[in-house]
């Protein structure tokens, strides 16, 4: 894809090109809908047995009310038990086939798209990994799963791109802590400190006395650029290393970064990598999970993930070309 041109997909013609493995699909998504069907019917005659079964004690007891008013809710309890254990065996098939979707299809298209990337539907980012770019605590939620991976070189950039979903769960809710893509890349200078790169919601609100927190914090001001000042807020374990890695150039690429990928963006610079988390626009967004109610084949869902897939392909391309990831003037290669 020579200078990281943007690809269009015919969803007919990868209709035509993708028959064989579609054949393979139907017969998977077949079993999930068959799963699907037999859950519904054994979820209604549990629920037509508990109301015989109350029933036909209240007339044997001759306790009528008593007995239903009593029945009901234990009897309840014990189908809504029965009802989570059998979906999650009933959702074995559809992760099946999602994994095996993602994997025929995303395949193809990173090969059409002639990058040096391979696409892993399977593998996602380390919990430890994410943990040590420090944007988040394992405190701050409670599940994690990174899935849909792409990984290989861009240029002189080796770099690894993922989905990351973290939720947080209460009695009453579950909230999204962080959803999107999380980016590792190579850095084109050598340094040994750390640097974190946050938004700087703080001074936003509080502008002057945002700002006089932060000081409180330890973090560091960049006096080079205000605009950067308001947009970030910087940690760094050493100062002057921090102003090595964060040239006015490069402040200005990250405020680019920030505006084409939105205003939640971090990122961070570890043992001379790049860790860049990007939260996904819409909440909750499955960016290549196939809907199994709809066949394989379907030009419409075809269009939908190809596009989703060229989006995410061409943002790897196009954030190493942002930072200017590919310069190699400070002796690493």
């Amino acid at each position: 894809m020579t200078g990281h041109q943007k690809r269009h997909f015919n969803e007919s013609t990868l209709r035509r090109e993708l028959r064989e493995e579609f054949k393979v699909l139907e017969i998977l998504r077949g079993k999930v809908l068959a799963k699907r069907r037999a859950k519904h019917l054994i979820v209604a005659l549990l629920v037509v047995g508990v109301v015989l079964l109350v029933l036909l004690l209240s007339l044997v007891t001759g306790l009528g009310e008593a007995v239903i008013l009593g029945g009901v809710p234990l009897t309840t309890a014990a189908l809504i038990v029965e009802y989570r254990l059998y979906s999650k065996r009933v959702s074995v098939p559809g992760q099946l086939y999602n994994e095996e979707y993602k994997r025929r299809v995303g395949r193809h298209l990173i090969r059409s798209l002639e990058v040096d990337l391979e696409f892993h539907p399977d593998e996602g980012v380390r919990e430890e990994v994410f943990l040590s770019a420090e944007f988040w605590s394992s405190q701050d939620y409670h599940s994690y799963w990174s899935e849909d991976c792409l990984k290989g070189k861009v240029g002189n950039t080796r770099m690894l791109m993922a989905e990351v979903h973290t939720t947080r769960t209460s009695d009453s809710s579950t909230v999204e802590i962080f959803c999107g893509w999380f980016v590792i890349a190579d850095f084109h200078k050598r340094f040994r400190s750390a640097v974190v790169a946050e938004p700087d919601f703080a001074e936003a609100k509080l502008g002057r006395l945002g700002r006089a927190l932060q000081k409180l914090r330890g973090n560091i001001e960049l006096l080079e650029n205000p605009e950067f000042e308001k947009a970030f807020v910087v940690r760094a374990t050493d100062p002057v290393e921090a102003r090595y890695i964060l040239t006015p150039d490069m402040q200005e690429r990250m405020l680019a970064l920030q505006a084409s990928r939105g205003r939640g963006v971090r990122l961070a610079f570890r043992e001379s990598q790049l860790f860049i988390a990007i939260p996904n626009r819409i909440a909750g967004k499955d960016w290549f999970d196939p809907d199994p109610r709809k066949p394989a084949s379907d030009l419409l869902q075809l269009r939908t993930i190809a596009t989703d897939f060229v989006k995410q392909t061409t943002a790897c391309l196009e954030i190493v070309e942002e930072l200017n990831l590919n310069t190699r003037i400070w002796t690493k290669e």
